[in-house]
């Protein structure tokens, strides 16, 4: 009896068998078509590729072109997949574009705003030092200011201050220059009315950053406290032309150096409000 069904378990056991490979098979086939029914929207892939090249509005903000075109593709995908009925995936592709492109758009008004913000930030303190020493009557170190710091002539004693300004006036027209600075009015008025003197930041005029040229001019409103007390506060104007110079050591490190422009010295002309006219680039 147990021989006999031997045979008959084993011939139960192939059949299962059978049924459930067919049933894997036809499940497997089943997915495969599935698959085969669904396409990857390639606005999603797009989207994605061009949020990550959008991040080169770090180097320079004509790249925020390409955050913009994967905001537009993300978005275009998104739709479509929503109206495809399940014909096209690729959404989670999507919302990593529109993302991407999200940050690219805001890092590089960002990073610009930082440099700027660092910029101004050390223009006010190289401005604060040339009134310091205007107001001491330095005028050596003055006109050193005029040149970055790897430029300037080094002064340890006399014998320099001497060198230095004999050096200056080697020709006729240097030494007509130099007089014409050493009498310029604003700075002999600077230097006589010494810690009298209260410059305020006014307002940026000009300001010029690129791969080439650093630069801006500063407004200040300069106001003189009185001799004595109860006489009312003076208050004129004057505009500063800064410029930042970067360079490379021989080491390969990167130096940075201030210089003013020597330009027009003189008071700015007031409107009839008694504000400043100002030459104010949009």
């Amino acid at each position: 009896m147990a021989d006999k069904m031997k045979p008959l378990e084993k011939t139960s056991s192939s059949l299962f068998d059978a049924w459930s490979a067919d049933a894997t098979v036809g499940s497997a086939s089943n997915a495969a078509d599935e698959l085969v029914s669904k396409r990857a929207s390639v606005w999603a892939i797009v989207s994605a590729l061009f949020g990550a090249l959008s991040f080169s509005s770090l180097l320079n903000l004509g790249f925020l072109a390409l955050a913009a075109f994967a905001l537009f593709a993300a978005i275009f995908a998104l739709v479509a997949i929503a109206k495809s009925g399940g014909e096209l995936v690729g959404r989670r592709l999507a919302l990593v574009g529109l993302a991407l492109g999200i940050a690219g758009a805001v890092a590089g008004p960002a990073r610009r705003e930082a440099y700027r913000v660092d910029f101004e930030r050390q223009a006010e303190q190289f401005c604060q030092g040339w009134f310091e020493t205007a107001a001491k009557g330095d005028f050596l170190s003055l006109r050193q200011m005029e040149r970055p710091h790897w430029d300037r002539v080094p002064i340890v004693d006399e014998k320099d201050v001497v060198k230095y300004w004999a050096t200056s006036t080697h020709d006729e027209d240097a030494h007509r220059e130099m007089h014409s600075y050493l009498a310029d009015t604003t700075l002999l008025t600077l230097a006589a009315l010494g810690d009298r003197v209260v410059p305020t930041f006014y307002a940026t005029e000009r300001l010029t950053l690129n791969s080439k040229v650093e630069m801006t001019n500063r407004i200040y409103a300069v106001t003189v406290a009185p001799e004595k007390e109860g006489e009312p506060k003076e208050t004129f104007f004057l505009r500063l032309t800064v410029e930042r110079r970067i360079r490379k050591t021989a080491k390969g490190e990167k130096s940075v150096g201030w210089n003013v422009h020597g330009g027009d010295r003189r008071p700015l002309e007031l409107d009839e409000s008694g504000r400043p006219v100002l030459n104010v680039e949009e």
